[in-house]
C-alpha cells in the first residue's frame, strides 16, 4: 500500500515509531559509550591511587619487618649458637629457641608464613625458619646483608631472592663488641598486593626482573622454571590468574616505557587493567616491576547490563508515550476533522439531515 493511501494516523505511526526507535538507539549508543570511557578513566585513576596506597604500605611493611628483625637479633640462644664451633649444632640450636616464639606470634596474628633468615658473617646463610636449607654463601646477590654487614647498622629495602621481590628488615648481631652476623624478617610482595585485593574485583600480580639480575640470583634451572618468559631485558614470573597473560599486556610501546622511565607506569587492554610500579635496589637502580594487575570485566558486565536494562526501560516509556500522542492527536484532532469532512461531504450531496 502506498504511502499515500495510508490515514494520517497510520502515517504518524510509520513516522514517529521509527524516530522513537532510532532515538532509543542513539541514547543507548551514547550512555553505553560514555559510561566505557568514564569507566576505564575511573579505573585507570584508582590504578594510579593503588600505586601510592602501595608505595605507603610497602614503607609500613619494611618499618615492621626491621623491627622484628631487631627483636630476633637480641634472642638469647644466638651468642651460645654463633659461638658454637659446629654450625649445623648451633643452627639447630637457635631453631628451637626460636620455634615456640614464631608459633605463638603466627597464631596471635594469624599469619600463614613467617619467615627468619640468620647469617653469619659477611654474607652466609646460617638458618631459615621455614626451610631446611641453610650454610650456602649469600654474597654474591645479597648486596643488603653485605651493607650491614659493612656498617653494622640495621637495613630496610626491597630485594630480589629465589622467591621474588621480598620487602626485608635486616639488623646486626653484635655481642662481645663484635660484628657477628645479621638476621632479616621478610614480607613477599604478594603480601601487600592482598591487601589491595577487593571482593568485587579479580586482582593477580606478576614480577617483572631485569635480566641481569635475575642471571646473577638465580640458577638457570630457577630461572627456566620460575620466570619462563622474557620480553625485551626482562625476566617475568608466572601469574596465579588464567585470565592474567603478561606478555600479551606488555606491548612493545609499554617495554620502552619500561626501559626508559623510572616511574610508575598505568595502561589497559579492555577491560584488564594494569600497573608496573618500579622497584629500586640499594644503590637507587631500578632492578624490575611489581606488576598489579586487576579484571574488571565483571564490574563493568555488571554496570553495562544496568545500563541496557534502564535504556530498554526508557525505549519502552518513549514508544508508549509515542502512542499516546497518536491516539490524544487522533482522538482530539483527527477524529473532529473526520466528522466535520464527512458532515461536508453530506452537505454537498444535498442531504441536509
Amino acid at each position: 500500500m502506498k504511502f499515500s493511501y495510508l490515514s494520517l494516523r497510520s502515517k504518524l505511526l510509520v513516522i514517529l515509531l521509527p524516530l522513537g526507535f532510532l532515538y532509543c538507539v542513539a541514547v543507548a549508543y551514547f550512555f553505553i559509550n560514555t559510561t566505557d570511557n568514564l569507566l576505564e578513566s575511573n579505573s585507570i585513576a584508582n590504578e594510579k591511587l593503588n600505586s601510592e596506597i602501595m608505595k605507603k604500605i610497602v614503607d609500613d611493611f619494611e618499618s615492621k619487618a626491621l623491627n622484628i628483625a631487631v627483636i630476633f637479633s637480641k634472642n638469647d640462644a644466638i651468642k651460645e649458637a654463633y659461638t658454637n664451633l659446629n654450625d649445623t649444632i648451633g643452627s639447630d640450636l637457635l631453631m628451637k629457641s626460636i620455634k615456640p616464639i614464631i608459633s605463638e606470634i603466627m597464631k596471635d596474628n594469624k599469619i600463614n608464613d613467617f619467615q627468619i633468615h640468620y647469617h653469619k658473617a659477611p654474607a652466609k646463610s646460617f638458618l631459615r625458619s621455614w626451610t631446611k636449607k641453610r650454610f650456602d654463601d649469600l654474597s654474591k646477590f645479597r648486596p643488603t646483608i653485605l651493607e650491614v654487614s659493612k656498617t653494622k647498622e640495621p637495613l630496610k629495602a626491597i630485594e630480589f631472592g629465589v622467591g621474588g621481590f621480598a620487602i626485608r628488615g635486616i639488623a646486626p648481631i653484635i655481642f662481645d663488641g663484635d660484628y657477628k652476623g645479621s638476621v632479616e624478617f621478610l614480607y613477599d610482595i604478594k603480601d601487600v598486593i592482598n591487601l589491595l585485593t577487593t571482593d568485587t574485583t579479580q586482582g593477580d600480580m606478576f614480577n617483572i626482573v631485569s635480566s641481569n639480575v635475575a642471571e646473577n640470583a638465580l640458577k638457570k634451572e630457577q630461572i627456566e622454571k620460575f620466570y619462563k618468559q622474557k620480553i625485551g631485558n626482562f625476566y617475568l614470573s608466572e601469574p596465579n590468574a588464567e585470565w592474567n597473560k603478561p606478555i600479551e599486556l606488555l606491548d612493545e610501546t609499554t617495554l620502552n616505557e619500561m626501559e626508559n622511565s623510572d616511574e610508575v607506569i598505568v595502561k589497559n587492554k579492555g577491560h584488564i587493567f594494569y600497573s608496573l610500579n618500579p622497584i629500586f635496589d640499594l644503590n637507587k637502580a631500578k632492578i624490575g616491576y611489581v606488576a598489579f594487575v586487576k579484571n574488571n570485566t565483571q564490574i563493568i558486565d555488571a554496570q553495562s547490563k544496568e545500563i541496557f536494562i534502564k535504556v530498554a526501560l526508557i525505549s519502552i516509556m518513549v514508544i508508549i508515550f509515542i502512542i499516546l500522542i497518536i491516539l490524544t492527536v487522533d482522538y482530539f484532532i483527527l477524529k473532529p476533522i473526520r466528522k466535520a469532512t464527512l458532515i461536508a461531504l453530506k452537505v454537498a450531496n444535498g442531504d441536509l439531515s
